[in-house]
């Protein structure tokens, strides 16, 4: 089993994008540290979606995912409210994070992504 996001952590393209070409954030880094394309298997064997997925990790703690203005803000919007409502007190308080991270699964995409890319967002870093 993969990631379980549990909530509106998904964004249209259009949106990344947006995000993308911000300047960096107050923490001195780009918004490509938490925005990753967000495929499945009919977006590789058929039309892609062109979604893409806010990604904090495991580790991050929500003052220093904060510091990523746009998307944090999103997930704010978003996402916190139905934590709020969660019975998993655990989901209700890292309500920034996904459900189930499963970072095992995340390095082994990130790699496996790059490869199947063939460099065509070799500059964003699928975090």
């Amino acid at each position: 089993m993969g990631d379980t996001k549990g909530g509106a952590f998904d964004i249209e393209g259009k949106i990344a994008r947006a995000w993308l070409a911000e300047p960096l954030n107050p923490n001195n880094r780009p918004n490509s540290d938490v925005l990753a394309p967000w495929l499945n298997g009919l977006d590789i064997t058929r039309h892609p979606r062109g979604m893409w997925i806010i990604d904090f990790g495991c580790m991050m703690g929500k003052h220093e995912a904060s510091f990523y203005e746009a998307p944090f803000a999103h997930v704010l919007e978003t996402v916190k409210p139905e934590r709020e409502r969660n019975r998993r007190a655990a989901y209700r308080n890292n309500w920034w994070r996904h459900v189930e991270p499963r970072p095992a699964i995340w390095t082994a995409w990130k790699s496996l992504y790059r490869d199947a890319d063939g460099g065509q967002t070799s500059a964003i870093c699928v975090a």
